[in-house]
């Protein structure tokens, strides 16, 4: 059923029941977010909420992650432009199973557009490690500039003692990231849930038996182009990036590969690559599932499919959930040891004022400790501008407020 959208009016609101998706035909939609709300949200507040993102390719399926899980619109979509779109009901199994009826490929192309969202959430997730990385760099670079400032005070005899408390100012400078890179690396643990594990009669059904894999056992290897994934039946894997141990997976009934699966299908030359390694550590048993093989279940069997879906589309809210709590504790973190250091600054300057101009080296230190302070907080700027221009919310992520420092 197609839909006009005339500009200026709504094609659903936050917080609405969601029992249908859409895909964009022509005209342009703007994604309007009030973070935190649970509730319907009002025309006045939809209007007034942050833009987040917008809908503009034609042939774009949108709206559906919701629908799978039958809950409530995540976002409200304001026309920007006269839009129409085509609405797909997905009220419960038995619509699911009509959609298949009508195109059997419908579940892959749900499939492939779950997987192209988890696919750029990895790359947020990469530039989220690289933005802690360079956050702690500024801090420890933060903290040498204010140790040499009060390592110079402490050395006049007027200063020490007044200038001795600073030292628990530079010591709370603390370099460690925000978000190590083993934090990160238990994201895809809690997003293989035992979901699948009753499917595998499924698998049965279709006579795709299991094999024996030995410690050591390469499954996937990082950089490679595949067409198979593969259900863990028992044994403990292990996925390394770059040599790295970044998880394990032990759950009977997991699926591996499944992402990468549904974005080749008909990719031809814009295949994605396998991004880790998947080896086994211990003696697993496992079922090897071809592209094709898996096609022919998930086309067969509308209740495979359409659970295997929901199980994909919760994966992707959890992955966003985290990806959201993560950013904040990155800002907050960030932002705090920002305006401790500033708080710093700003009493060393109003005890050293009076003799800055009898001692230019004090005032050389303290030129120094103001640039280092600047550079933090416009890194914070940079970063706080890329989170947004991501569509990672920014807000109540810090009780305290970001400083803005002139040179």
């Amino acid at each position: 059923m197609k839909r006009e959208i005339k500009r200026g009016a709504f094609l659903c609101l936050q917080g609405e029941k969601a029992d249908c998706f859409f895909i964009l035909l022509k005209g342009k939609l703007e994604v309007k977010c009030v973070p935190n709300s649970k509730n319907l949200v009002t025309f006045v507040d939809a209007f007034a909420a942050k833009t987040v993102n917008f809908i503009e390719q034609p042939g774009l399926l949108f709206g559906e992650i919701a629908t799978i899980l039958d809950s409530t619109r995540q976002a409200s979509l304001l026309a920007i432009e006269d839009t129409e779109v085509m609405v797909i009901p997905l009220r419960d199994h038995n619509s699911y199973k009509t959609a298949l009826a009508i195109d059997p490929r419908f579940g892959l192309n749900l499939g492939n557009s779950i997987a192209l969202q988890v696919q750029g959430m990895k790359k947020v997730l990469q530039k989220l490690l690289e933005a802690d990385s360079e956050m702690a760099a500024d801090i420890t670079d933060l903290k040498e500039t204010f140790q040499k400032l009060i390592d110079f005070t402490n050395r006049i005899p007027r200063f020490g003692n007044r200038m001795l408390w600073h030292k628990d100012i530079s010591m709370s400078l603390k370099n460690e990231p925000f978000l190590t890179r083993k934090t990160i690396s238990k994201l895809p643990a809690s997003f293989y849930p035992p979901g699948c594990k009753k499917y595998t009669r499924f698998f049965e059904k279709f006579k795709l038996s299991s094999s024996t894999y030995y410690p050591d056992t390469v499954l996937f290897r990082q950089g490679e182009f595949d067409d198979f994934v593969y259900v863990l039946l028992s044994g403990h894997l292990e996925v390394r990036v770059n040599g790295v141990v970044v998880d394990d997976i032990k759950d009977s009934g997991t699926l591996i590969g499944e992402d990468e699966l549904f974005l080749n299908i008909g990719a031809g030359s814009n295949a994605v690559k396998q991004p880790a390694d998947v080896i086994c550590t211990t003696i697993s048993d496992a079922i090897k599932i071809t592209t094709d093989e898996f096609k022919k279940i998930f086309s067969g069997s509308n209740e495979f499919s359409y659970e295997f879906i929901r199980v994909m589309a919760n994966r992707l809210v959890a992955r966003n959930n985290f990806l959201f709590e993560t950013e904040k504790r990155i800002v907050a973190g960030f932002n705090e040891k920002i305006y401790d250091a500033f708080q710093a600054f700003e009493k060393v300057k109003k005890i050293t004022e009076k003799s800055t101009k009898e001692d230019p080296e004090l005032k050389i230190a303290l030129n120094l400790a103001n640039q280092g302070v600047a550079r933090a907080s416009e890194k914070m700027t940079v970063w706080h501008n890329w989170f947004i221009a991501n569509d990672i919310f920014v807000e109540g992520s810090s009780s305290k407020p970001m400083v803005a420092v002139k040179r």
